[in-house]
């Protein structure tokens, strides 16, 4: 309402943009108010508190000492600056841990106790299966959002103890046991110094098992199945091997996206950056510029298809200019092959694809 306001408005938006669920904020500053003059003196506003239920986190504890309940862990982007924790955690409690897509890298997925993403049948399915014996089900940082949940489709569990920073998250898709509106990391750090009556011996049996089912599945996205062309599930794989462990990689809104978040391994967090917010076709194109402006000397990659690849090719000219060396990989199949996929199954044929 005034021009006053304003550093102190811009100063909350971007706390509110940080606080919970980081997300975007909108200022609006009404246009007559910049014909105003102020003498600002505006000091820095104090660091916005982190959200933790003491008395939830007490229930959820209660649950997790009951080593007669099998834990599995599924982890969220929600969990990205805290992976070391949610790595010490998941060996205190010897649980089984699968990701969002979103949250691919918050434990690498060479851990002996990554298996993968998802834990129904839109996952892995290392995934699907190591959950399928777990009792008691962890959600941290993770809003069970359309797309990790394949529709909404995701099993149920005997318990279930969802965290999430923000609480509105908590209950909106699944009910669960136990909900505590806190931080990820400052969660995983209270569990940490619980850690003598959570800790469970090293169960060797489940390590062994999970490792052979990664192998069964390895086994099976190696197979080659296209007839001609490149075997994009082979490319993939490939890609892996040549790629560095810290690259940064880019998918886009293309039927590549499922089968990289299936077989490419993402090693540490912040390593992998999938569409799953709606982000428009051929977003990762820009997106992996920007990146490889910000980290010059990190390996970049893209993978996109020849539609998406349609609505921002023009943007390679920018990595050329500014001699951005990213890698761009196109998979060419001429055609919008995720609109065909969808249309198929409701129509039985397809249409301007």
């Amino acid at each position: 309402t005034s021009a006053g306001e304003i550093p102190t408005i811009v100063s909350q938006a971007f706390h509110l943009a940080l606080s919970g669920e980081p997300g975007p904020t909108a200022v609006v500053v009404p246009y007559n108010l910049f014909i105003e003059v102020c003498n600002y003196h505006c000091p820095p506003l104090a660091a916005p508190a982190l959200p933790f239920d003491d008395d939830a986190f007490r229930a959820a504890l209660a649950l997790l000492a009951n080593r007669k309940l099998r834990v599995g862990i599924y982890a969220g982007v929600g969990c990205m600056n805290a992976a070391h924790e949610l790595e010490s955690v998941a060996e205190l409690l010897q649980a089984p841990v699968a990701t969002s897509v979103s949250g691919k890298g918050v434990i690498p997925e060479t851990h002996p106790l990554a298996v993968g993403w998802g834990y129904g049948p839109q996952g892995t399915r290392v995934a699907e299966k190591m959950f399928q014996e777990v009792d008691l089900v962890l959600a941290i940082g993770v809003k069970y959002s359309e797309v990790s949940t394949g529709f909404y489709s995701i099993p149920k569990h005997r318990h279930l103890i969802h965290v999430d920073a923000n609480p509105d998250n908590l209950g909106r898709v699944v009910k669960p046991e136990v909900r505590v509106h806190a931080d990820a990391g400052l969660f995983l750090g209270r569990l940490l110094a619980e850690a003598d009556c959570l800790r469970r011996p090293l169960n060797r049996h489940l390590r062994e098992k999970i490792a052979a089912r990664k192998r069964e599945e390895q086994h099976k996205n190696a197979a080659p199945l296209s007839a001609c062309g490149v075997d994009p599930m082979l490319f993939i794989l490939a890609l892996r091997r040549c790629a560095n462990a810290d690259a940064l990689t880019f998918v886009d809104v293309t039927a590549a996206e499922h089968w990289a978040a299936e077989a490419y391994s993402a090693l540490a967090p912040r390593t992998y950056f999938n569409p799953t917010d709606n982000q428009a076709m051929g977003w990762s194109i820009p997106a992996s510029i920007g990146a490889q402006r910000v980290f010059p000397g990190r390996q970049t990659v893209t993978i996109t298809g020849d539609g998406c690849f349609l609505m921002s090719a023009l943007e390679i000219s920018t990595a050329a200019r500014e001699s951005l060396p990213v890698k761009f990989f196109l998979l060419d199949d001429q055609a919008y092959h995720y609109m065909q996929a969808l249309q198929k199954p409701a129509y039985l044929r397809t249409t301007a694809t």
